[in-house]
């Protein structure tokens, strides 16, 4: 599991904020007006130009408060790798938080979740842990350069099946070869959605019953779709929920040290804003 948790950037980004806040503790170190952080209109516009490449647009004022912040918080982060000494062989910021991530993996000691903890926390969540919606199906494509040729032979398709005159792999002779899965079993709308595109996904996990669909179609061509099961959604049972609630409970611990390391070198290293006015970006430090 710890394997798989430091594999994703956001929780690596707040274990590298847990282990520096211990290291911080053991440093010490007192505010110190040179060691001020400080926001200039230069830096500002850099950002905000970086944004508008990025969106290919320009930036909203909260988009762009919320990115400030974002970097001050990587420059505390690195001032704070650099007191540590982990920049002396490098020059670059990505170096230094390659060097705590490894001393992140390392240190890491935050306590186990108990399992009253996860039942609890069940308990709270009252409809957050829910299994969606799900349907199975098979389905056949009618493709081609003639649209409405396509549409006719899977208008022609559907009549068959629904009449039970033809059986389904005689029909998938007459269908257009494809990549698409023919079949998918109690599949949710995220997996519709990548199985065969969202206009799919929202005809077929829209239905009320199982049987033959009107022909509809996508991006693909013409669809002739048969639900042969349908799951409502509702409350995942405890022992279905559990390891995502523990994963969810120790991201909330991470957190949790993160802001306290944040807050702590808040105070170590002020943050001064030089004839910066921007809306929002004093509310998010």
């Amino acid at each position: 599991m710890w394997h798989a948790i430091f594999k994703e950037p956001f929780l690596q980004f707040l274990l590298l904020g847990t282990t520096i806040f211990a290291l911080y503790q053991a440093a010490g170190g007192e505010p110190e007006d040179s060691q001020a952080v400080v926001v200039t209109p230069a830096l500002v516009d850099s950002i905000r130009a970086r944004l508008a490449a990025e969106q290919q647009r320009p930036p909203n004022g909260d988009e762009l408060a919320q990115e400030v912040a974002k970097e001050l918080r990587l420059e505390l982060m690195y001032r704070e790798g650099q007191s540590l000494g982990l920049d002396q062989d490098d020059v670059i910021k990505r170096r230094v938080a390659e060097k705590v991530e490894f001393l992140a993996a390392d240190l890491a000691s935050a306590p186990p979740i108990e399992e009253r903890a996860v039942r609890a926390a069940y308990d709270r969540a009252g409809q957050k842990y829910v299994r969606p919606r799900r349907v199975s199906l098979r389905q056949l494509l009618f493709a081609g350069d003639d649209a409405k040729v396509a549409a006719e032979r899977a208008h022609r398709a559907y009549v068959q099946l629904k009449s039970g005159t033809v059986a389904f792999e005689a029909a998938r002779v007459q269908a257009t070869p494809t990549l698409l899965p023919t079949t998918l079993e109690r599949a949710d709308a995220s997996t519709l959605a990548r199985s065969y595109g969202s206009d799919f996904a929202r005809r077929v996990i829209g239905a009320t019953t199982t049987g033959w669909l009107l022909p509809f179609e996508s991006g693909f061509g013409v669809h002739v779709v048969e639900v042969t099961e349908l799951l409502p959604s509702g409350p995942l049972p405890f022992e279905e929920a559990r390891e995502e609630i523990r994963l969810d409970l120790e991201r909330q611990q991470q957190e949790r040290s993160a802001e306290a390391l944040y807050q702590r070198l808040r105070a170590k290293y002020p943050i001064r804003l030089d004839t910066v006015n921007l809306p929002g970006l004093e509310q998010l430090l």
